[in-house]
Order: C-alpha cells, then sequence, then structure tokens
C-alpha cells in the first residue's frame, strides 16, 4: 500500500513539474448550469482571471505561472477580495486556448439597444490532470437579455419571501407548543388521563375533526337549621358527562350532555356554526338543539363558574333549557365588544317526553361589555323573553339558594295564564382582584283574572385573596373558567338577594336571603365551596322567622 502511494506522488509531482502544466489562483467553483454561470458572468474578476468549464463544475483561475512563487505572490493581491482562494496546478493549454476565443469574440458586434454587456472572466472546478477535459467558455462580452435578468430577480425574490413566511410561521408553532406544555405541569394525577380524553390542537383528516370528552361531578353537604326543626342532607348535587366536536377549524360544532342527577337528563344536545363576515367584520353563530335560552348573565353562565354554590332567589323567574334555535350577532371596536343574542323555544326534550303541553316563546339578550385587559372589565346588558302558556297554570317558588331544602316557603300559582313577559338588567365589573355583579329582574304575568307584576334582584361581589381575580368571556358574554397558578386561588364573596311573589291577591310572600362564601381553586379542575345562608321568609302562610344554611362542596370536573 505504502508503495502504491509513493508512486501516486510522484507521478503527481512530475505533472506538476511537467512544462504542460502551471500553477494557478482558484478563486470560486460552482454547480454547471446557466443560473450559476450568470451569477459568475456578472461579477467582477482581476484581468488574469477566466471561467473555466471542467467537468460538471464552472471555476474562476487567475493566472498562469510556471514558478510557483509568482503563484503565491498572485494569491497575495487576490487574498484581500477572495479570502478563501487557493493555489493549484492546472494545463497551460486551457488559458492558451481562452485567449484564442476572447479574439474570436471581441469581433462580434451587437447593438446597444436590443442587449447589455457584462464584461466577466469564467470559473472553474479543480479536477484530475489525466481525466478532466477542458471546454472553453466565452468570457467577454457575455451577451445577457436584460428582460431575462429581471424576471430572474423578481422570482428570487418572491422564493425568498415565501421562505422567510414559512419558517417564521414553523417558529410561531414551536414557541405555542412550548407554552402549552409550560402551562398544563403533570401536578394531579389525573391530569395525563384527562389529556387523553381531548384532541383539539389539531383536527384530524381534510376535514379538521376535532373532540373532546368530559364531565362535573359535584358532591354536597348540608346542614339547615329552622325553627322548628333541624335537619341535615348530602348527596351528588351533579353528575354529568359531555361530548363535543367541530369540523372545518372549530366552524361547525356539536355538543351531547347527559345529567344522572335531576329532573332534566338531557342538558346540552345541539348543532351549531360559526363564522364571520370579513367585509363587516361582524362574527354570527347559529344553535339548533336542546340549548339554554339567553336572557340574564347568572342563568346563561355555567354553573361550574358561578360565585356560589346555587344561584339567587331571582332564578325563580329564569327558565331551563328548551328546545329551539338560538343566534348570536358579535362586533368589536377597539375595547368595546358588543353581542346580540335571539332565539325561539318550544318544549324541551324531557318535557316532550313527559307529554307536557307545548309553551313555545321567544328571548332577546344584549350586552355591551369594554375590557380594556383580561383583570379590567365592564359589562352592561338587557334581556327579554315571553313565553305563551296557552291556558295553563304557571308556578313560581324558590327557596333559600339552596338545593337541599325540603320546603320552599315562597310560592304562588296562577291559572290560565295567557303569556309571561320577562324583563331583565345586569350589570358586572371586574377591576384585578375585585369583583361585583348585580341583576334585576320584573315578571309580568298575563291571566284570565287579571294582571301581576312580581320582581327579584341580587348583588353580590368578590375578593380574591390569592390569585389573579375573576375572568370573563366576551365572544359568549359570561363569566369564565378561572385558571389558578401552582399555589391556587382563594376567594371571599358576599351577596344579597330578594325576591318579592305578592301582587294583588296573590300573596306568595316575600324573601331576602344574605350569602356568605369562600372559594378554594386548587386547580382549574378542582374546586371547594363553602356557603352560609342567613334566610328571611316575610308574609308568608307557612313560615315568618329567620333561618340559617350551612353548606359545603367538592366540584370537579373536567
Amino acid at each position: 500500500m505504502r508503495i502504491i502511494l509513493l508512486l501516486l506522488a510522484l507521478e503527481l509531482f512530475a505533472f506538476a513539474l511537467s512544462p504542460q502544466s502551471c500553477y494557478t489562483v482558484q478563486i470560486i467553483s460552482a454547480v454547471k448550469n446557466s443560473k450559476n454561470y450568470e451569477k459568475l458572468s456578472q461579477k467582477s474578476y482581476d484581468q488574469s482571471c477566466r471561467i473555466l468549464e471542467i467537468g460538471s463544475m464552472y471555476t474562476v483561475r487567475c493566472g498562469c505561472f510556471d514558478a510557483y512563487k509568482q503563484a503565491k505572490q498572485h494569491l497575495s493581491k487576490i487574498k484581500k477580495n477572495y479570502k478563501k482562494s487557493t493555489i493549484v496546478t492546472t494545463y497551460k493549454s486551457r488559458f492558451s486556448k481562452r485567449e484564442e476565443e476572447i479574439k474570436k469574440q471581441s469581433s462580434i458586434v451587437v447593438h446597444p439597444s436590443t442587449v447589455e454587456t457584462i464584461v466577466a472572466p469564467a470559473v472553474e472546478v479543480v479536477a484530475a490532470p489525466t481525466t478532466a477535459s477542458a471546454i472553453v467558455v466565452p468570457a467577454t462580452p457575455l451577451v445577457v437579455d436584460v428582460k431575462k435578468k429581471k424576471k430572474h430577480k423578481k422570482k428570487h425574490k418572491k422564493v425568498k419571501k415565501k421562505e422567510k413566511i414559512t419558517l417564521k410561521s414553523e417558529k410561531k408553532e414551536k414557541k405555542k407548543k412550548k407554552k402549552y406544555y409550560k402551562k398544563r405541569e403533570k401536578r394531579f394525577f389525573y391530569d395525563r388521563y384527562i389529556r387523553k380524553l381531548k384532541h383539539e390542537e389539531r383536527g384530524r383528516g381534510k376535514y379538521d375533526y376535532r373532540y373532546a370528552f368530559g364531565g362535573q361531578i359535584s358532591y354536597d353537604i348540608a346542614y339547615i337549621d329552622e325553627a322548628d326543626k333541624n335537619y341535615d342532607d348530602r348527596g351528588l348535587r351533579r353528575f354529568r358527562l359531555w361530548h363535543d366536536g367541530s369540523f372545518f377549524h372549530k366552524k361547525l360544532f356539536y355538543e351531547f350532555e347527559y345529567s344522572f342527577t335531576g329532573s332534566s337528563q338531557y342538558k346540552d344536545v345541539y348543532v351549531g356554526y360559526e363564522d364571520k363576515l370579513k367585509t363587516q367584520d361582524l362574527k354570527y353563530r347559529v344553535k339548533i338543539g336542546n340549548l339554554k335560552i339567553p336572557f340574564s348573565l347568572e342563568r346563561y353562565t355555567s354553573s361550574k363558574y358561578n360565585t356560589f354554590m346555587e344561584r339567587s332567589l331571582m332564578d325563580a323567574f329564569s327558565i331551563s333549557r328548551k328546545l329551539g334555535g338560538e343566534f348570536l350577532l358579535a362586533k368589536s371596536f377597539n375595547h368595546l365588544h358588543w353581542n346580540l343574542f335571539g332565539a325561539y323555544f318550544t318544549n324541551s326534550i324531557n318535557e316532550r317526553l313527559d307529554d307536557e303541553v307545548n309553551q313555545p316563546g321567544f328571548s332577546t339578550r344584549v350586552t355591551l361589555s369594554k375590557k380594556e385587559s383580561k383583570y379590567k372589565i365592564m359589562h352592561l346588558g338587557f334581556g327579554w323573553k315571553q313565553q305563551d302558556y296557552r291556558g295553563e297554570s304557571i308556578k313560581l317558588k324558590q327557596g333559600a339558594e339552596s338545593d337541599w331544602i325540603q320546603d320552599k316557603y315562597v310560592s304562588t300559582k296562577i291559572k290560565h295564564v295567557d303569556t309571561v313577559n320577562t324583563f331583565n338588567l345586569e350589570a358586572m365589573g371586574i377591576y384585578n382582584k375585585y369583583y361585583m355583579q348585580a341583576e334585576y329582574s320584573r315578571e309580568n304575568v298575563s291571566a284570565d283574572k287579571g294582571d301581576y307584576s312580581f320582581y327579584a334582584y341580587y348583588l353580590q361581589g368578590s375578593y380574591f385573596l390569592i390569585g389573579e381575580g375573576k375572568r370573563y368571556k366576551v365572544a359568549t358574554a359570561t363569566m369564565a373558567k378561572i385558571k389558578p397558578r401552582a399555589e391556587g386561588a382563594l376567594e371571599l364573596a358576599m351577596r344579597y338577594s330578594y325576591i318579592n311573589l305578592t301582587d294583588k291577591d296573590e300573596q306568595g310572600g316575600q324573601q331576602q336571603d344574605v350569602t356568605l362564601g369562600v372559594n378554594w381553586y386548587i386547580d382549574d379542575k378542582l374546586k371547594v365551596s363553602a356557603n352560609y345562608i342567613l334566610a328571611n321568609p316575610i308574609d308568608t302562610e307557612d313560615y315568618d322567622g329567620i333561618f340559617q344554611v350551612w353548606q359545603a362542596r367538592v366540584l370537579f370536573f373536567f
């Protein structure tokens, strides 16, 4: 092996010293194609430089010297502009043939109006002297079409822009993924299992299908202290499971929710579509099925995100889910956002299964909110609903903001009712850790024996000892999910509510409640609540005095 290497070295050394070869300075080499040739020919080199074609490469070589020292001196001059230049050996014939080509090219005359002449030397790549075939390429003057050059430049710029855009989008996606995993740390054993129930980050298939499974489980303990009796109770307040999905970048969506507790098993069962009118910057949404009727802030917000364990006394005028259709129009002006809800409804799925008399109606809700930041929000709203009772009776009754009270002392019943009109005003404000919310509702009942008017209202507020504060969702004008940090969140709350079901000959009575609450948000899925209620029914047939309710809840939802 050593002998073979020595023979090869001697052969190369002999080639270098032969009179047929010379020392030259190589500047640049590139793959042989039209684009590279144009680029190399547009550059200006030393007068001794030539563009040579060797095999499948173009190379620029300068000078042809018999002595190595001469080539080294020439290298020192050229290396100022071309730092990567080196000394190589080449055939003298390549440079002599090149001189003949220059003389021939100098005799060609070109009209100046149609072409642009660019004087440029030539380029080549080092190859083995025994195998390389020297192909001479004309160096001066080169004739290039101006229009072709411009088109080529434009195409090159477009390609660069596209590459920049793709790089930026890839970087953004990487950042989003990093943020997502940082926020959702595995703090509890159930986190890894819950993640498997969702596929919402990226859609599947050409229809961009996304889905999620979830549930809500709340367990309550209550103790009621009345004047004539004391008792306690406990059990599952809610146990629900749901599934939702979407197609076409969440434009087409659906939801199915079933409850294993309470009298109404079928909750949200609907399909919907949402999009945006680009010309007017107007968002719209349509839903059809068994759904919530837009009327008030407290009722339209999910029970998972309400401040207290139960809704206020004003909930006596609300209606549960109905079967029908709902539309939503939304528009934003800087920090201002307004929503217009409308719905037409009939009996719910459960009411139809129970063969109840159909009582259709419609409702509307208009909201205006100003959102300066995540924790600086103002909200105002107005709601109205009308329902046709078709000669049936209406029952209005309310307990003491607890589902475990056996007797509801404030109640009234009116027979042969034609229509019921209910009006609602709502206001809400969030300022960092402080939160206030209030609503007033009036219900007008039109019956055969006369017209009646009842009303209710509440005022509530809270403060976060630990955590950032309440959250609000502009898109639906509802309270949103609280996402505490690692240390969790602790909220202190208070509410005053009042209802009056007495008018003319209907003596349903009045009641006022004061509720104190504490909420501990362990994480965004686990919440522990405790409420103390001081209830005071007034002018009722069964009870006149004060009673107390202590209750607590563990709520887990995902």
